[in-house]
C-alpha cells in the first residue's frame, strides 16, 4: 500500500504506510528500503541513508536492491538506485563498499551493475568502466521506461546535464505508457547543452528515442566544443525467460584542444581542430536457462571517422570495429561463476603524408568466481586469457612524388591474466578489500560484459595517450568503517606496474616501464538529518620514462583534498559548499629534450543551491565554479585530445580554470 500511496506521491500516507510495516515486521528489509526511497525524493537524504543502513542490516549485511517479498516482484523498484543517496550526500567512497559486495552476491541484478556506474562516473579517466557496467545492466534489465539518456550512454561528464541521475524519477512500479524527460544547462562562455528523451512500454515491448546536444567555446581560445548524439533503443521480451534488444547511436563531435596542461602555452596547440562521426548499431540478447543460470549475447558494428588537422598537418581516420560476446552467468551451492568470451575485429585506414593501414583481432576468454569462504569473506578469483594479432602496412609520399612502402609488421601475442580480491566484514562495522590483478587492453572502446572491478578495485582504466597498455599488474588495499550511524571513514591504496608500447624520437617501437601510484581517503559525518559533512583524499604518483615519444610528462604528482558541505533546508531546497585543495608538481620534456619542472598549490572554491520541484517532477540548480576565480596552473589528464580515439572524457573538466556561473533543470514526465 505504501508504493501505491508513493506512486499517487501522497507521501505522508506512504510513510504511515511503512511505519506501520516496520512495527507488523521489524526485520523485514523491504519497508526500510522503500522507506529510504521515498526520504530521498523528499530531500532528506541523511535520513534516507539511516533507513538504508538498516535495510542493508537486515539484508544479511549486503546492499538492497530488491524486496525479499516473493511477491513483491515489481522489477520497477530495482531501479530506484540507492547510488543516488550517496550522490546527494557526496559520499561516493563509501558507496564503492556496498556495490562491491551487491555484485558479488549478484553479478547478475542489473540495478547493482547500474548503482557502480554511478558511483563510477564521478570519478576521472572512468568512462569505459562506466560504459561497460551500463551495457551490462541494460542487457540484464527488465522491461522499463527509464533507459539511459544520450548524453549518460556517451558519458559526457561535464556541468551539464549529466550530472543528474538518470534513475532519480523512477516509478516504483513499472507501468505501459509513455515517458518524457527534459533537461538542460547554460553556462558562461556561451555553453550550454540539452537533451531529450522519449520512452514508450506496451506489453512485452519498450521503446526510447533521444537526442543531445552540448556546446561550449571553451576557457581558451582553442578550447571549443560540439557536440550532437541521436539514441533509438528497443527491447522486445520474446518470452518471459528470453529477451532482445537492438540499439542505434549516432555521435558528431567537433573540438579544438582541450587539453588543460600545466604549461599551457608550451603544450597547447592554437592549430589543433577535430571532428568524430561514429554510428554504432547493437543487438544484445539474454536468455534464462534456469533460476540461477543465465546467457547474455552482445555483437556490435562501429563505423569511425576521425579527421584531425595540426595545423598544415591533416590525418583522416577510417576505422570498423566489429565485437562478439557471450557469457555464462550461473550458481552452484553458494558460489557464483562469470564465463565468457569475445572477439574482436578492427581495421583502420589513417591518411596524411601517406597511408598506414592497421588489421587487429584481439580475443578474451575469462573466468570468474565468487566463493563464499565463509559467511564474512568473499573470495573472488579469475583469469583471462587473450591472443592478440596485427598486421600493419605503412606507405609514405616522398617529396619527389614516389611512394615509399616500408616492410609489413606483424605481431602475434597472447597472455594469461591471474585475477584475485578477498572482500572479509572483520566486523559488522569494518570491512577489508584486497586484490591482486594482472590486466591489459587494446582498444580504447573496448566495452564488455566481463566485471570491471576486482573487490572493489576498478581494472579498466581509459588512457587517453599514444601509448599502448600491453601489460598491467595492480594490488590493491582498502579498508572502511563506520564509526557509528553518523560517521564513517576508510581509505584505500592502488599501485599498478604497467607496460607500455610506444614508438621512440627515431619511429623505432619499443616496451616501456611506467607506475601509477593511487591513494584515497575519506571522513564523512552526518552530525543531525540535515546536515552532511565530507572530507575526501586522493593522491596519484604518475611516471613516464623519458625514451618514451612524445612523453610530455616524465612525473607527475598529485594531491586533491576536497571539503565539503551539505544543507538540506527543507524538502525543497538545499545548498552545497566545496572547498578543494590542490598540490601538484611535475617534471616535464620539451620536444627539443629539455627538461622543465612546475609546482603549483592552491584552493578552489564551488557552491551550488538546488530547489526540487513539487510532485517529484524535476528540480532546478544555480551554482558557481572557482567562485573566488583563482589562478592556477595544473595538469588534468582526464582526457587527451592529440591523439585519435572515439571515446574520450572531452567534456570531464576537473577543474575549472577561470570563475564559471551555471545553471540547469530537469524535468520528467
Amino acid at each position: 500500500m505504501g508504493k501505491a500511496y508513493y506512486e499517487e506521491k501522497r507521501s505522508g500516507l506512504a510513510s504511515e504506510q511503512f511505519a506501520m510495516a516496520k512495527d507488523l515486521d521489524p526485520n523485514d528489509p523491504t519497508a526500510w528500503f522503500y522507506d529510504s526511497i521515498l526520504l530521498q525524493s523528499e530531500n532528506r537524504p541523511v535520513e534516507a541513508l539511516q533507513a538504508q543502513q538498516k535495510a542493508i542490516a537486515l539484508n544479511d549485511n549486503r546492499g538492497v536492491y530488491r524486496s525479499r517479498q516473493l511477491l513483491d516482484k515489481d522489477e520497477a523498484a530495482r531501479n530506484t538506485a540507492s547510488a543516488r543517496i550517496y550522490s546527494d550526500l557526496s559520499f561516493e567512497k563509501m558507496a564503492i563498499n556496498e556495490g562491491t559486495k551487491a555484485l558479488e552476491n549478484a553479478p547478475e541484478n542489473f540495478s547493482a551493475h547500474r548503482f557502480m556506474a554511478d558511483i563510477n562516473a564521478t570519478q576521472p579517466q572512468r568512462s569505459l568502466a562506466v560504459e561497460s557496467e551500463l551495457l551490462q545492466s541494460k542487457l540484464l534489465q527488465p522491461l522499463n521506461t527509464h533507459t539511459l539518456r544520450p548524453q549518460l550512454s556517451d558519458l559526457q561528464l561535464a556541468d551539464g546535464p549529466a550530472r543528474f541521475s538518470y534513475n532519480e524519477f523512477n516509478s516504483l512500479f513499472t507501468h505501459s505508457g509513455p515517458s518524457l524527460l527534459i533537461d538542460g544547462f547554460i553556462a558562461e562562455n556561451s555553453t550550454w547543452g540539452e537533451d531529450v528523451i522519449v520512452s514508450y512500454l506496451h506489453n512485452r515491448f519498450s521503446i526510447t528515442l533521444g537526442q543531445y546536444h552540448y556546446e561550449s567555446d571553451g576557457f581558451r581560445e582553442l578550447d571549443w566544443l560540439e557536440k550532437d548524439t541521436l539514441t533509438a533503443f528497443a527491447q522486445f521480451d520474446i518470452t518471459p525467460d528470453t529477451m532482445i534488444q537492438v540499439e542505434y547511436t549516432d555521435d558528431d563531435q567537433k573540438n579544438g584542444d582541450l587539453n588543460q596542461h600545466f604549461f599551457t602555452d608550451l603544450f597547447s596547440n592554437p592549430d589543433f581542430k577535430a571532428e568524430a562521426e561514429r554510428q554504432d548499431i547493437r543487438l544484445g540478447i539474454r536468455h534464462q536457462l534456469s533460476p540461477g543460470s543465465l546467457i547474455l549475447g552482445n555483437i556490435l558494428h562501429s563505423d569511425n571517422t576521425f579527421d584531425q588537422e595540426f595545423g598544415f598537418i591533416n590525418t583522416l581516420a577510417d576505422d570498423k570495429l566489429d565485437n562478439g560476446e557471450l557469457q555464462w552467468i550461473s550458481t552452484f551451492n553458494d558460489i557464483k561463476t562469470i564465463i565468457g568470451g569475445s572477439a574482436t575485429d578492427f581495421e583502420s585506414i589513417i591518411t596524411g603524408g601517406g597511408n598506414i593501414t592497421v588489421e587487429q583481432e584481439y580475443n578474451r576468454f575469462y573466468l570468474y568466481a565468487f566463493v563464499p569462504i565463509m559467511q564474512e569473506v568473499k573470495l573472488t578469483i579469475g583469469a583471462t586469457y587473450t591472443t592478440f594479432d596485427e598486421t600493419v602496412n605503412r606507405a609514405f609520399n616522398l617529396p619527389n612524388g614516389d611512394v615509399l612502402s616500408l616492410p609489413s609488421e606483424d605481431k602475434d601475442e597472447d597472455q594469461i591474466n591471474p585475477k584475485l580480491g578477498i572482500t572479509w566484514d572483520i566486523t559488522p562495522a569494518t570491512t577489508l578489500r584486497l586484490s591482486a590483478f594482472r590486466e591489459a587492453r587494446r582498444f580504447d572502446d573496448d566495452l564488455t560484459l566481463e566485471p570491471t572491478q576486482i573487490s572493489g578495485f576498478n581494472q579498466i582504466f581509459n588512457d587517453f595517450s599514444s601509448k599502448v597498455i600491453v601489460d598491467s599488474k595492480r594490488y590493491g588495499f582498502a579498508i572502511d568503517h563506520k564509526i557509528n550511524l553518523n560517521l564513517y571513514t576508510g581509505f584505500s591504496v592502488l599501485s599498478a606496474d604497467r607496460s607500455s608500447e610506444a614508438n621512440t624520437a627515431t619511429g623505432e617501437k619499443r616496451l616501456f616501464d611506467s607506475n601509477r601510484e593511487l591513494a584515497e581517503g575519506y571522513l564523512y559525518y552526518t552530525p543531525n538529518k540535515n546536515i552532511s559533512v565530507k572530507v575526501d583524499f586522493d593522491y596519484e604518483n604518475y611516471s613516464e620514462p623519458k625514451e618514451a615519444f612524445p612523453p610530455n610528462i616524465l612525473s607527475l604528482k598529485t594531491y586533491r583534498v576536497p571539503v565539503g558541505i551539505k544543507y538540506y533546508h527543507s524538502d525543497k531546497l538545499s545548498t552545497e559548499i566545496l572547498a578543494t585543495y590542490y598540490n601538484q608538481n611535475g617534471s616535464y620534456l620539451l620536444p627539443d629534450q629539455t627538461e622543465i619542472t612546475g609546482q603549483d598549490n592552491f584552493w578552489l572554491f564551488d557552491s551550488s543551491i538546488t530547489y526540487n520541484l513539487p510532485n517529484r517532477i524535476g528540480k532546478i540548480t544555480l551554482g558557481g565554479k572557482n567562485i573566488f576565480n583563482t589562478s592556477f596552473n595544473y595538469e588534468d589528464r582526464s582526457n587527451n585530445t592529440a591523439f585519435l580515439s572515439s571515446k574520450q572524457d572531452t567534456n570531464f573538466y576537473e577543474l575549472s580554470p577561470e570563475r564559471i556561473i551555471y545553471g540547469k533543470f530537469i524535468l520528467h514526465f
